[in-house]
């Protein structure tokens, strides 16, 4: 079913007086029926804050990117965060603040877009033992790691990353789409994934480092001995190369001079689809 058609039959679900439930919906009745019964039955949908109203203008931001328009997620953001700013929004401290921003512009400036096709915010519509359950998954593409013609499904985050014990609740959201998204296309699901847009893989080609994932905010001072050491492979005595890790340091940000000696990824993170 294509876009539009699905998005009219929620509508004329709706005019029939048929509940169509989401992912957050089904979430609500499960963890509290109070809040359930106030934010459905009696419209109370409470205030917004400003994580979901920037993550909001990062996903829309994102979507666009994907759809074939102009790379402006530097400017949305900037734009958005006044915005919410002027109506009352903002975050708890400037210290929270300013750790989220160091976070959120790493990823924007590292950000490279891939060349895999891509289905954005597709809307999904699936009936379970009479009840419909509707969804919009952030991002659709082929799994690019398996040799079959399988889907992946990637849903943004810009959370902190989840711990082992919330592994299973979390991961409910991508479970679903991943089913309604095979029950849809007839295609196998693969990988369901997060990609947590504070979070990056860095791989340093000095040591024995690993790939690791780390908070993007903690990338050069996690890494400042490998890159001082990449400075004077370079041929900076250490002096010259403290020099330019302190100017750097404060803008979160690898020197230019070594930049290849580090490879930075997007956090994705995997979470188990399988029978």
């Amino acid at each position: 079913m294509k876009r539009k058609e699905t998005l009219k039959k929620m509508e004329d679900l709706r005019e029939k007086g048929k509940t169509l439930y989401s992912f957050s919906r089904l979430s609500s009745f499960n963890d509290c029926l109070f809040c359930y019964n106030e934010t459905y039955n009696k419209g109370d949908r409470g205030k917004d804050n400003i994580y979901a109203l920037i993550g909001t203008s990062l996903h829309n931001s994102l979507e666009d990117i994907y759809n074939g328009k102009d790379n402006k997620l530097k400017e949305n953001y900037n734009n958005d965060y006044e915005k919410a700013k002027e109506n009352g929004y903002d975050f708890p401290t400037p210290k929270i603040k300013e750790n989220y921003d160091i976070c959120i512009n790493h990823f924007i400036d590292n950000f490279n877009k891939d060349n895999l096709h891509s289905l954005t915010e597709y809307p999904f519509l699936i009936e379970v033992n009479g009840e419909y359950i509707i969804g919009f998954i952030d991002r659709v593409t082929k799994d690019p790691n398996s040799k079959e013609d399988t889907l992946r499904v990637i849903d943004y985050k810009t959370s902190t990353r989840y711990s082992k014990k919330d592994l299973i609740e979390k991961g409910r959201q991508l479970v679903l789409y991943a089913y309604a998204l095979e029950q849809i296309t007839g295609r196998k699901v693969t990988c369901c994934c997060w990609n947590m847009l504070k979070y990056a893989y860095v791989k340093c080609k000095l040591g024995s480092h690993k790939k690791a994932m780390i908070m993007r905010n903690e990338i050069v001072l996690k890494y400042r001995e490998e890159i001082l050491q990449a400075l004077e492979d370079k041929g900076y005595e250490f002096d010259e190369a403290l020099e330019i890790y302190m100017e750097n340091a404060p803008k979160n940000k690898i020197p230019d001079e070594v930049k290849d000696y580090f490879e930075i990824l997007d956090g994705y993170v995997e979470y188990p689809y399988n029978d």
